[in-house]
């Protein structure tokens, strides 16, 4: 699911917030004593079932995805775990400023790529088991790896000679 943002409007009204007050009991009303000159936007059960959809899935494991040269990530969460070994060059589009997380099962090569595929120290990663990639989608279809944690516990090494940073990623 692409989420797809509300712009939200406040109500304004004529004057101050005022209410009239009638009735007795179980018969008494309560009305808004002033013109609304702009409308808010009205809080519905939809669009609560939206924020709670685009919460649901920007928080959640998805489902596990076998590896592929260009991987297809799923709508159905942002945190996945990849299985398989095949070597992975491109990441299929989910939608400019998403943030995935990717929990490799197996060992695999990350092919980076100047532009589509943008890792750490500009060098190709071969994974290991437990090593999880976090990326951002910057353009549509262009991946940038933003922060990473090896099962080993190491940095990555890159083509300088020195640890990835994550402000030089």
């Amino acid at each position: 699911m692409s989420y797809t943002k509300t712009v939200w409007v406040d109500e304004i009204l004529a004057g101050a917030e005022t209410y009239n007050v009638s009735g007795t009991g179980a018969g008494v009303t309560i009305a808004l004593d002033q013109t609304v000159t702009t409308p808010g936007t009205g809080l519905t059960a939809a669009r609560m079932n939206k924020i709670e959809e685009a919460l649901y899935t920007s928080l959640n494991k998805g489902s596990d995805i076998a590896s592929a040269s260009a991987l297809t990530l799923g709508s159905d969460g942002n945190y996945f775990d990849v299985t398989g070994t095949t070597t992975i060059t491109s990441i299929s589009t989910l939608g400019i400023g998403r943030v995935v997380r990717l929990h490799f099962d197996g060992i695999l090569t990350l092919t980076h790529h100047a532009t589509n595929l943008v890792l750490p120290g500009g060098a190709n990663i071969t994974t290991a088991a437990g090593d999880e990639f976090t990326f951002v989608e910057y353009a549509s279809g262009d991946w940038r790896c933003v922060a990473y944690a090896l099962a080993s516990g190491e940095a990555i090494i890159g083509g300088s000679g020195g640890g990835a940073d994550l402000d030089e990623v």
